[in-house]
């Protein structure tokens, strides 16, 4: 037997219960929840993606920040930032 799932409604109501549980947490005096990318540029999927993540993050609330690098960098020095 097959089952047809619905993703996007699924989808639908996990952003709608994270934005409460962000709702929530903000309520209780707590800073929203950030997320952070690090990502090369020059790919287009990355992009796409980078795109779609920050979406989600503003329909639920959270905050979010990109720090992108040139293809070319390739080590990270005491810092954290690529050189």
């Amino acid at each position: 037997m097959v089952k047809v799932v619905d993703g996007r409604k699924i989808a639908r109501e996990m952003k709608e219960k994270i934005k409460i549980e962000i709702e929530k947490f903000e309520s209780k005096g707590f800073r929203k929840p950030r997320i952070a990318n690090i990502w090369f540029e020059g790919s287009k999927e990355s992009e796409l993606f980078l795109k779609l993540k920050e979406k989600v993050c503003r329909e639920v609330g959270a905050k979010i920040d990109s720090f992108s690098f040139q293809p070319q960098a390739k080590r990270f020095d005491d810092t954290g930032f690529v050189r």
